[in-house]
């Protein structure tokens, strides 16, 4: 029950934060701000990751499209395009 973070952002979070689990001790949250068209994933010491906020105005997923690449980002953007991010 104890604060662990605490970020402020510009503008309104647009969709409730979601979860992601990659290991044990790598813990991200992603946040939507579709009014700002910025999605951002905090790591879990509170920072941003490398290369956020990035565009985008959706709750996006991110996962592996082969099992060969990097973990890809997928978001939805204005004007119905699907943006596909690679992140490392």
């Amino acid at each position: 029950g104890k604060e662990i973070l605490s970020r402020t952002f510009v503008s309104d979070i647009t969709h409730s934060p979601a979860y992601y689990h990659f290991s044990y001790n790598d813990r991200k949250i992603g946040i939507t701000s579709a009014n700002e068209n910025k999605i951002y994933l905090i790591n879990n010491d509170g920072n941003l990751y490398q290369g956020f906020p990035l565009k985008g105005n959706t709750l996006f997923s991110i996962g592996r499209l082969t099992s060969t690449s990097r973990f890809n980002l997928i978001v939805g953007n204005y004007d119905n395009f699907l943006l596909n991010y690679s992140v490392q």
